[in-house]
């Protein structure tokens, strides 16, 4: 049962090796993001870059929001301030080539920072509009991720190997113990091997033993 899961899990990793090679080139040939959990006030994306699997957090805080006015964070790197009247929104937009949103190390990045408000005066210069906006994201490089998937089917991988070497010594190729003596079932594990170890019993005495002076 254990094999069958171990077998299983295999074979999981190793689909999802391929399936993050295919992300990676996507990312780096069209990068893009998709909102996961969206809201007028905060959406989380999923986003496939460059160099990395990035997750990130648009957030937007009304300080003074009057009933006419909403905010929108749907779109990536907008922050969206939309108006009872013409021009209808306006807002912040983020540069997406730039170091926040698209890191350029290879290694675990995250990030959190203010990234300015939206704000409406009236006549006075009173604010009577207050939004503040915030960004956050945490960055996975892509080979790590290739990485740490890779692990389970290098291990199943190992399993034929180590267990074809201990059958050519002799052993069982589950628990390694000496089948020499006993070549059709091991008695340790109860495996029995599909094909009979290969004849090598232990050296025996044939003779007496011979002293020799010198």
């Amino acid at each position: 049962m254990r094999w069958k899961l171990f077998n299983l899990a295999a074979a999981v990793s190793l689909g999802l090796c391929a399936a993050t090679v295919g992300c990676w080139i996507w990312g780096t040939v069209h990068p893009t993001a998709w909102p996961c959990f969206a809201s007028p006030q905060r959406t989380w994306f999923v986003r496939f870059d460059h160099y990395h699997l990035i997750l990130s957090d648009q957030q937007m805080v009304p300080q003074l929001l009057p009933a006419p006015f909403a905010v929108d964070s749907t779109r990536f790197g907008e922050y969206t301030l939309i108006l009872p009247g013409p021009p209808g929104r306006s807002g912040l937009r983020m540069d997406r080539r730039g170091e926040i949103v698209s890191p350029r190390g290879l290694w675990l990045w995250r990030i959190k920072t203010p990234v300015g408000a939206i704000k409406c005066q009236d006549e006075k210069g009173v604010n009577f509009l207050l939004v503040n906006n915030f960004y956050s994201a945490f960055a996975i490089p892509w080979w790590m991720l290739l990485l740490a998937l890779a692990i389970c089917p290098a291990l199943w991988l190992r399993v034929p190997v180590r267990a074809r070497r201990r059958r050519q010594r002799g052993e069982c190729a589950v628990c390694g113990y000496d089948l020499r003596a006993t070549p059709d079932r091991c008695p340790e594990c109860g495996a029995v091997p599909r094909e009979p170890p290969p004849h090598n019993p232990p050296m025996q005495r044939t003779g007496p033993a011979l002293n020799v002076l010198v």
